[in-house]
C-alpha cells in the first residue's frame, strides 16, 4: 500500500514537472552583437552583426537594420544580405546547429561624426526548434573627417544623382535622404526614372509621389513628382480643416480656366503657383490643389484676407456677370488700343447720317415747292360744289348715280304721303269711336249720375 502512494506520488510530480519544462524549452534567450568600428570620411568602414543564444545551436537567424543614409552609403555585404531601400538592410541566415550566426556588413563613411546602425526588427530559432527572445544590441560608427574623396556606390543611389530643375533652380535627384525625413502618410517606393531605379516616396493613397531633390548648397528637400512629363515642382500642403488638407499644384495641359479671371502669380511658403484673379471681386484668387484625403484635383478659391481656402463652386449668375464685365472689358480695350481707328470710323458714321439727312430734307422741300405751285395754277382745285353733290355732308358717303338717288327721293316722298294720309284716316276712326263710346251727356245730373255709378 504505502507503495502504491509513492508511485502515485511520483507520477504526479512527474506530470507537473513535464509542462514547466515544455514552457521554458521554447523560450530560449539569445543576444544580438555588433562591432564597434572607426573609420574616416572617403573610406569603407566594415560592420559586423552576430546572433548568439547561450551556447545552444542554432538553425535560423532574421534581422532587418536601419542606418543613417547622411553618414552611411552602403557598399556590400554577406550572402543573405539585401538592401531593402535606401537605408534599410536585411539579413537571413541558416546554419548547421553553429552557436553563432553572423554577417559582415561593408559602408563608405559620407560625414564626419558619429552614427548608428540599429535593429529594427529581430528572430532567432535554435537547431532545437525554440523560439529566440532576442536582445539587440547596435553598432556605434565614429567618422573622423579624412583627405579622401567621397565617391557613393551605385548601388546606393542607382547612379549618380541626376540633374533637375525646378522653376528655373538647378537641383540633384538624390536618394540619400532618411527614413526619419520621410512625411508621416507616406512610404518609401522605388521608381525608374531615366533608365534607373530611383528612391521615391509616396502617400497612402498613391496620388502624391515625391523625390529628394538637393540644392547648390547641399539642402534637401521633397518636391512633387508628377510621372506624366517626368517633372518636380515645389511640395506646399496646406490645411483646410481640422480633416482636410490640399497640396497645390502645376496647372495641367488643358485645364480650363473659369471665366472671369485673370492668371497670376501666387507665392506660398517661398514657392510660387500659378493663380487666377478675380476681375470682379477684389482679393479672391483661384488656385489649383489635390485633395490629399481623396485625391481629386479641382480649383480652390483663396481669400487673401482672411487667408482661408474654400473649395471653389462655379455660379452661374456669377459666369454670365463676369461674363458680360470681360466683353465689356474687351470692347475698351479694343476701342483703347484703337482710338484714332474708332473715332474716323465714328466720323464717317455720322458724316454718312448728316448727308442722308440733307438729301431727305431737299427732297421734302422740292416736294412742297411742287404742291404749292400745282394749287396756284389751278390744276389741283377741287369744285367745292361738285364734292357737294356727290358727297354727302353728313355721312361723308359718296352719291354715284345723281337721277337713281332723285328718283328714289321721290318715291320715299310719295311713300310719306299715302303713310300720312291713310295714318290720318285711322286715327280719325278710332277718334270717333272713342267718342261714341264715351258719349256723356252735358246735363249736370248726369254727369254726377255718372261718377255716382262709378
Amino acid at each position: 500500500m504505502k507503495i502504491m502512494k509513492k508511485l502515485a506520488a511520483f507520477a504526479l510530480a512527474l506530470c507537473l514537472v513535464l509542462p514547466m519544462h515544455s514552457i521554458v524549452g521554447y523560450a530560449a534567450d539569445g543576444k544580438v552583437s555588433f562591432t564597434d568600428p572607426s573609420t574616416k570620411t572617403g573610406e569603407t568602414v566594415e560592420v559586423t552583426c552576430a546572433l548568439r543564444a547561450g551556447g545552444k545551436g542554432l538553425k535560423s537567424f532574421d534581422i532587418t537594420l536601419e542606418y543613417d543614409t547622411e553618414y552611411l552609403a552602403f557598399e556590400s555585404g554577406d550572402n543573405g544580405v539585401t538592401k531593402e531601400s535606401n537605408g534599410v538592410i536585411k539579413y537571413s541566415g541558416t546554419s548547421q546547429g553553429d552557436i553563432r550566426i553572423g554577417f559582415t556588413m561593408k559602408f563608405v563613411a559620407l560625414k564626419e561624426g558619429t552614427t548608428k546602425i540599429e535593429v529594427k526588427e529581430s528572430a532567432g530559432v535554435t537547431a532545437g526548434g525554440e523560439t529566440i527572445n532576442c536582445n539587440n544590441g547596435n553598432s556605434t560608427i565614429a567618422i573622423a573627417q579624412g583627405t579622401k574623396e567621397v565617391v557613393l556606390p551605385e548601388t546606393e543611389t542607382g547612379g549618380t544623382d541626376i540633374p533637375v530643375t525646378v522653376d528655373g533652380i538647378s537641383y540633384n535627384l538624390s536618394d540619400n535622404f532618411k527614413n526619419a525625413d520621410i512625411p508621416a502618410g507616406f512610404k518609401e517606393v522605388t521608381l525608374s526614372y531615366e533608365g534607373t531605379d530611383r528612391r521615391f516616396i509616396q502617400d497612402e493613397n498613391g496620388g502624391v509621389t515625391l523625390g529628394y531633390l538637393v540644392d547648390a548648397e547641399g539642402e534637401g528637400n521633397f518636391f512633387q513628382y508628377n510621372s506624366a512629363d517626368f517633372t518636380f515642382s515645389a511640395y506646399v500642403i496646406v490645411t483646410v480643416s481640422p480633416s482636410t488638407s490640399i497640396v497645390l499644384q502645376k496647372a495641367e495641359s488643358g485645364l480650363e480656366i473659369p471665366k472671369g479671371y485673370q492668371e497670376v502669380k501666387l507665392t506660398v511658403n517661398d514657392n510660387e503657383f500659378p493663380a487666377w484673379q478675380s476681375m470682379s471681386k477684389e482679393g479672391f484668387y483661384l488656385v489649383y490643389a489635390m485633395n490629399s484625403n481623396t485625391g481629386e484635383k479641382s480649383f480652390y478659391q483663396y481669400d487673401t484676407i482672411e487667408e482661408s481656402y474654400q473649395r471653389y463652386v462655379e455660379d452661374e449668375a456669377e459666369t454670365e456677370k463676369t461674363a458680360s464685365t470681360a466683353k465689356t472689358n474687351k470692347i475698351m480695350q479694343f476701342i483703347e488700343k484703337h482710338l484714332m481707328f474708332v473715332m474716323i470710323a465714328v466720323a464717317v458714321v455720322l458724316l454718312i447720317l448728316i448727308v442722308i439727312i440733307i438729301v431727305l430734307a431737299v427732297k421734302l422741300r422740292h416736294r412742297n415747292l411742287e404742291l404749292d405751285d400745282l394749287y396756284e395754277s389751278g390744276e389741283g382745285h377741287i369744285d367745292e360744289d361738285s364734292f357737294e353733290d356727290d358727297y354727302d355732308g353728313d355721312t361723308g358717303v359718296r352719291r354715284i348715280d345723281k337721277e337713281d338717288d332723285t328718283h328714289k327721293k321721290e318715291n320715299e316722298d310719295e311713300y310719306d304721303d299715302d303713310y300720312e294720309y291713310e295714318e290720318d284716316d285711322m286715327y280719325d276712326d278710332e277718334y270717333d269711336d272713342e267718342d261714341d263710346e264715351y258719349d256723356f251727356d252735358e246735363d249736370e245730373d248726369d254727369y254726377v249720375s255718372f261718377i255716382d255709378l262709378d
